[in-house]
């Protein structure tokens, strides 16, 4: 089970190295067509610099958190200690049956919640689901709100 902590931990970093490569690209065209772009507005309406500018801007931000989130994967890499969890934290890879039937199986970590790596969901500790399962083991029933309703499920597996 170490190894596919590890495994998943090394292609999530794979993935979010290239976003953050392709956002890099991104950012810079961008900026690029922002500062090309004639100095003044002629009118209220011309706002192809403004938006350039605020577009830049966002991409930006996100590239740095892209960066951030590449340098605390590469710490929870370095750290190997991947033992198996019987109380769900960080690191922790939990399989869930929900009341309707449906499985799901996630990855908990600190960043980069929403991802999938094979056929886990990456979920962060402030996320509904994750703040209704830290501390909890298998065989725990939990609930949890989403979407203004009431969802709930079992732990059938934590690692």
């Amino acid at each position: 089970m170490k190894n596919d902590k590890r495994k998943l931990l090394e292609k999530l970093y794979d993935m979010t190295e290239k976003k953050e490569q392709e956002l890099k690209l991104y950012s810079k065209d961008a900026q690029e067509r922002a500062n090309e772009a004639e100095g003044a507005m002629i009118s209220r309406y011309d706002t192809f610099k403004e938006e350039g500018q605020y577009l830049a801007g966002g991409l930006k931000i996100r590239h740095e958190e892209l960066w951030s989130s590449l340098a605390i994967i590469k710490t929870l890499m370095n750290d190997n200690n991947f033992k198996e969890h019987e109380i769900i934290n960080i690191l922790s890879i939990i399989n869930i049956e929900f009341e309707d039937g449906t499985e799901s199986k996630f990855f908990l970590l600190p960043v980069m919640g929403g991802e999938k790596i094979e056929d886990c969901t990456v979920i962060t500790p402030n996320s509904p689901i994750a703040k209704s399962i830290i501390g909890k083991k298998e065989g725990d029933e939990f609930k949890y709100f989403v979407n203004n309703k009431i969802r709930k499920g079992e732990i059938t597996f934590v690692i």
